[in-house]
């Protein structure tokens, strides 16, 4: 559920290591001790992860950066989004407990600027996860939480990709009514959605395949199959690309292709 891009130029990857190697010496434990700008090297330690040990470095950097400021609503809302990376990289025994904490650091970016949409975008991805975790029936208790903050997601930036991804996993993944309120065509409709705004994203595409396979559209999914293989790797997350084309090629492995 990758969604928002990173502003300003990428220091080079030796002044950062350098950075970051000169601040783990000296101890790492306060503010008083880290670079000028620690919200800016853990971004650039994140952008540049290529695994849990990287992410778990980039969560260290922005927690420091929370005690520098606390009330940059940024810094909490990457803490999300950073666990939730985590826990798709780690064995399933430790992803509820990662995944539990980046929901509370959601809730602090939606107290600290309730008018992003951003910040209700990851409470509804966290929220999403966590019920997840905890089993099947906390994921029905909280689908409302979730298609709520979805759709003030979509009230304040009516082109978020991201929004329309998750209600397209949600819609095509819980029961429906009297259940709850899955609607594979609903889930169809926001992957089309989700595609066209995000064509080189492999996640969106595998989830439009994934969506027309669960209405029987077949021939269709094998074309959209073929093109997650044929993509480029997603700038910035190529770890779950990988993942993405993995998945896709059992898929397609499954209809014959």
């Amino acid at each position: 559920m990758r969604s928002w891009g990173r502003e300003g130029r990428a220091a080079p990857v030796v002044v950062l290591a350098a950075l970051l190697v000169a601040w783990l010496a000296a101890g790492g434990t306060g503010a008083e001790e880290a670079p000028s700008d620690l919200f800016a090297l853990a971004e650039e330690v994140y952008a540049r992860r290529t695994g849990a040990e990287d992410a778990r470095q980039a969560i260290a950097l922005y927690q420091q950066a929370l005690e520098a400021e606390p009330g940059r609503y940024q810094v909490p809302l990457r803490l999300a989004e950073a666990h939730w990376w985590l826990a798709e990289q780690v064995p399933k025994e430790e992803r509820r407990a990662l995944v539990e904490q980046g929901l509370v650091y959601a809730r602090r970016a939606v107290e600290l600027a309730p008018g992003e949409a951003e910040t209700h975008y990851w409470h509804g991805v966290l929220q999403a996860r966590v019920g997840e975790e905890r089993g099947i029936l906390q994921s029905l208790f909280m689908v409302d939480d979730v298609v709520n903050e979805m759709t003030r997601t979509l009230e304040l930036d009516p082109n978020h990709e991201g929004a329309h991804y998750v209600l397209s996993q949600v819609y095509r993944k819980v029961p429906g009514w009297p259940l709850s309120v899955g609607d594979k065509r609903k889930a169809l409709e926001h992957a089309r959605v989700a595609a066209e705004l995000s064509p080189d994203d492999t996640s969106r595409q595998l989830n439009l395949a994934e969506s027309l396979l669960a209405l029987g559209e077949n021939d269709e999914a094998a074309r959209v199959l073929q093109r997650v293989l044929d993509m480029p790797l997603t700038p910035g997350d190529e770890v779950n690309s990988r993942k993405d084309k993995d998945r896709a090629a059992e898929l397609l492995g499954e209809l014959g292709g």
